[in-house]
């Protein structure tokens, strides 16, 4: 039976590690680019980052060593479960449209 999770976990490691590195690295473009809620805080992006690079190689990790697929997995779900609350809740809404202004 092939192992069809390890590629998965290679590939979402891979991109948690380029993301987390970029937002180290070019915080203001990242704010510009891929994140333009609020203010920009840059401190505050490169604290994000720091989770981002975790999971990144957690899930690396996990691509090769099977006990540590559940913990990952369920660790993974969490930028997922942030964005969907973040985006129904009335003051994100509130605080993007101002910023866009």
């Amino acid at each position: 039976m092939t192992d069809r999770l390890k590629p998965l976990l290679a590939i979402l490691g891979a991109y948690q590690l380029a993301l987390g590195t970029f937002m180290i690295v070019a915080p203001g473009t990242f704010f510009e680019k891929i994140g333009p809620y609020g203010i920009q805080n840059d401190h505050y992006t490169r604290d994000a980052a720091t989770f981002t690079l975790a999971l990144g190689l957690v899930l690396l990790i996990a691509a090769w060593r099977p006990g540590w697929r559940a913990p990952a997995i369920a660790g993974a779900r969490q930028p997922g479960r942030h964005a969907a609350i973040s985006s129904t809740s009335p003051s994100a809404r509130v605080k993007v449209a101002a910023s866009r202004v």
